[in-house]
C-alpha cells in the first residue's frame, strides 16, 4: 500500500528499470507449476488505480496448478479459498506493533498473524521487518519468512 502513498507510477518506473514485474490483478506460472497471482491493494481505490481485483488475477490460469496469491492486506480470504486459491500470503498488520493496536487490529483483521488454515488451504500474514507511525516495537517482533514449496 505504499507505493500509493509515494506514487505508484514512481513505484511502476523503479520496478521496470529493476525488472520486477509488478503482479497487479495478474498472475504467471513459475517454475512449470505453480501460479504466482497478484492483486491491487485496497488504498488503490483511494488513489483511482482501481483495487484488488481476484477474477482478474485468476483469469486464464491453468487448471489443477496450485496458486500463491500476493495480497498485501490479510482480506478475503474465504473468498480466494472459494476460488482455489492454496496459499495466501499477506502482511499489512505488523502483528499490532505497538500496545494498544493489536485489540484494534483484531476487530479489523480476521488473520491478523502467523499461519491459519481453512478448509485445504492457507494464509500467512507477516508482521514483517517495517513499522508504520512510530518507528518502534513493543511487544511485537520483525520477521523474515521463508517459505520452501514442494
Amino acid at each position: 500500500n505504499h507505493e500509493y502513498y509515494s506514487g505508484i507510477k514512481r513505484f511502476m518506473s523503479f520496478a521496470s528499470e529493476a525488472g520486477i514485474t509488478p503482479l497487479r490483478n495478474s498472475s504467471e506460472v513459475v517454475a512449470g507449476g505453480l501460479v504466482i497471482a497478484g492483486v491491487d491493494d485496497r488504498q488503490g481505490k483511494r488513489f483511482e488505480q482501481g483495487g484488488p481485483d481476484l477474477d482478474r488475477a485468476l483469469k486464464g490460469r491453468p487448471e489443477g496448478l496450485p496458486v500463491v496469491l500476493l495480497n498485501h492486506q490479510p482480506v478475503d480470504f474465504s473468498r480466494a479459498v472459494s476460488a482455489g486459491v492454496s496459499l495466501q500470503l499477506s502482511g499489512h498488520t505488523h502483528a499490532g506493533q505497538i500496545p494498544p493496536f493489536e485489540p484494534f487490529i483484531r476487530l479489523v483483521y480476521r488473520y491478523t498473524w502467523g499461519l491459519r488454515r481453512l478448509n485445504d488451504s492457507f494464509i500467512y500474514t507477516s508482521a514483517g521487518t517495517g513499522t508504520w507511525g512510530p518507528p518502534m516495537r513493543v511487544f511485537s517482533r520483525s520477521e523474515i519468512i521463508k517459505f520452501i514449496l514442494e
